[in-house]
């Protein structure tokens, strides 16, 4: 490697860690971040290689924690949650074994959580609205079911 490439490569670097400094990024979402940089792709991939190296970088970790963290703000499906993560790269199957996580009984919770924070129950006089609302969320049918018997009762 070159004085030259070597520099720019750490600069790259340089550039991704700031980014990682603010939250956890996929792979991807750095690539793009780096491609708008204006950083060439050969450089991209040695700085991506280098942060996976230093274990820096990890889908796997990355949509674990990014599942935990929708369950714990308790405003997120799992659908939406799979689209989000689909939409920062992530692969199919690193996506599932994040959302197997991801339980019945959390997003039941993150479903109460959501009714109770916004006061849904005033909002919506028939549950019947209340259930197309909710079902509009990506929310499973059965957990939205569930979740009203228990608020009927």
């Amino acid at each position: 490697m070159d004085p030259l490439e070597a520099e720019t490569t750490a600069k790259a670097v340089q550039v991704a860690s700031n980014l990682l400094s603010y939250r956890p990024r996929s792979r991807y979402e750095l690539q793009q971040a780096l491609k708008r940089k204006g950083f060439e792709s050969d450089i991209i991939q040695k700085t991506l290689a280098k942060l996976e190296d230093n274990q820096l970088i990890d889908d796997a970790r990355f949509a674990g924690l990014w599942v935990q963290d929708r369950i714990r703000s308790g405003r997120r499906s799992r659908m939406y949650t799979r689209g989000e993560l689909q939409q920062k790269g992530i692969d199919s199957e690193t996506i599932q074994q994040a959302i197997n996580e991801y339980t019945d009984a959390d997003e039941q919770e993150v479903i109460a959580s959501l009714i109770e924070a916004r006061q849904l129950i005033k909002r919506y006089d028939q549950q019947k609205d209340l259930y197309r609302y909710l079902a509009s969320k990506g929310f499973n049918g059965g957990n939205i079911q569930s979740v009203l018997a228990t608020l009927a009762s």
